[in-house]
């Protein structure tokens, strides 16, 4: 497959099917003219897509279950199974097994993503609650991503047109940040954000 020839393969992870992601999720792809600019697979069960679909009563909402990025449908809504059995979908209530959920979802999505398979990468939110166990501890998206990849440090930002900040701490209370911020740790993400700019520059 050569995505080259195609608009960029923007990948969603699911998040928790029990919290806000999914609803966010189908209500933006629910505007058709997002397929002008990327084509969209979401990470997570096409159950739980289904099961939103009607709960928001949205009958004009279709999708096309894929098993991998090789039979892609452009133009269309993806969704990839990361589990082979759904677990039951309850609005608003913390379960375990929506976290193996949310969990699975992002692994398939960064190995697809570090592989190059997808371009981008969306998270829909999750539970660090329930996600966290005595076998895995769950910090944050960003850290997780920064493993998976290989990468020895990574950068937060928030970016539009005309504005970018960058994070020298994450994860803190509001009133812990200012003594946590550092020479030092402004010195080790400077390299990091300056990348950033000067790639938009040059192009």
């Amino acid at each position: 497959m050569n995505v080259r020839k195609q608009k960029p393969i923007i990948g969603i992870s699911i998040g928790d099917i029990n919290g806000i992601g999914v609803e966010v999720t189908l209500k933006a792809l629910s505007d058709n003219r997002v397929y002008q600019s990327f084509t969209p697979v979401i990470y997570g069960h096409g159950k739980v897509i289904t099961f939103y679909r009607k709960l928001m009563s949205l009958e004009d909402f279709n999708f096309t279950q894929i098993r991998t990025l090789d039979e892609i449908q452009h133009r269309k809504v993806n969704v990839i199974n990361v589990m082979e059995e759904s677990p039951e979908v309850i609005p608003g209530i913390e379960t375990i097994e929506a976290s193996k959920m949310a969990l699975e979802a992002l692994k398939a999505a960064v190995a697809d993503l570090r592989d190059g398979k997808i371009q981008a990468l969306v998270t829909a939110p999750l539970n660090k609650s329930n996600i966290n166990s005595e076998d895995f501890h769950f910090i944050g998206h960003t850290e997780f991503i920064t493993e998976s990849v290989g990468a020895k440090d990574s950068l937060m930002m928030m970016v539009d047109d005309q504005f970018r900040v960058a994070m020298v701490t994450g994860h803190l209370p509001l009133a812990k940040v200012p003594e946590s911020i550092t020479k030092d740790k402004i010195i080790k993400k400077n390299p990091l954000f300056f990348l950033r700019v000067w790639k938009r520059i040059l192009g």
